[in-house]
């Protein structure tokens, strides 16, 4: 038996914040469309954290506005933290002044921001198809179809006017389309947690502390939390040999500063990249390259 057919305007790759905004807006303008990501669960920790004033002000027209901010942390200052000493404070509740009715930084964790999506999706009718793993697509003549495989590994067409792709840096679209993925990863691994901790930093403002032998950036959660990003004491640390122990051992006396991290929710260690696509669409393709 052959694949199983379905039509939409818009098939979305990707279910992360950028996915699901997207889907916020179609579903806003009423333009039908289909989301689907390769991952069976949401993930809990707190990954991309930082909103900012405009992406607050599109969450005001969705009517989503109030709900973030309660969800998250307003931070007040940054702090600079130099081999224990405090250098300079940076006072940032107001940084947008009269420009922006959120002239602030909100610590929420991506988790609420997908929380907060896909509430809006969903109560407009739509759902996230999960465990659903793009393949390949070809361009028709009045759309494009798009393979996936299902959960229990049937294979089904999706037909579509547009296929957007917001399945990030590992991006499936991207790879299938041949998209160069430009730029370069810094050679010393970091590492990111989500955890509590026994410290006097103000829980309402984020922190830097810098030393010979560690950089660590620190950002209040909600539940007494933090989030911490950080570099590991020496160059040569490989990627696999980093663990929460290894940091929980050394973190206090490395930074100087009356930090005990605990309880850690999420730990990963990784390396920063800054990289970008070569284009931002692929005219060329679905014209029939």
């Amino acid at each position: 038996m052959g694949p199983f057919s379905d039509k939409t305007e818009v098939l979305i790759v990707g279910a992360g914040p950028v996915g699901l905004m997207m889907a916020c807006q179609l579903a806003n303008h009423g333009i039908s469309f289909r989301i689907i990501d390769k991952k069976e669960t949401v993930s809990t920790n707190s990954g991309a954290l930082i909103i900012q004033a405009r992406t607050l002000e599109i969450f005001g027209q969705m009517g989503i506005a109030s709900e973030a901010i309660v969800e998250g942390i307003i931070a007040d200052k940054i702090n600079i933290i130099s081999k224990g000493k405090k250098n300079a404070i940076t006072s940032i509740g107001d940084i947008g002044g009269k420009l922006s009715p959120y002239p602030f930084l909100l610590m929420l964790e991506q988790s609420k921001t997908v929380k907060l999506l896909l509430k809006f999706i969903n109560e407009r009718g739509f759902n996230v198809e999960r465990g659903v793993s793009f393949i390949s697509m070809v361009r028709e003549k009045d759309s494009v179809t798009t393979l996936v495989i299902l959960p229990d590994g049937s294979e089904k067409q999706i037909f579509s006017q547009y296929v957007v792709a917001a399945d990030g840096v590992r991006s499936s679209v991207r790879d299938f389309l041949k998209i160069s993925f430009e730029g370069f990863t810094y050679p010393k691994p970091i590492f990111i947690m989500d955890c509590k901790a026994k410290t006097d930093i103000p829980p309402g403002e984020i922190s830097f502390s810098f030393t010979n032998d560690l950089i660590a950036g620190f950002f209040p959660l909600q539940g007494s939390r933090w989030r911490i990003d950080g570099a590991f004491p020496c160059t040569n640390v490989a990627m696999e040999s980093g663990t929460f122990k290894e940091i929980e051992k050394n973190f206090q006396l490395g930074l100087k500063v009356n930090f005990m991290p605990e309880d850690a929710e999420w730990f990963s260690v990784t390396r920063s990249q800054q990289k970008v696509s070569q284009r931002l669409s692929d005219r060329e393709y679905f014209s029939g390259r």
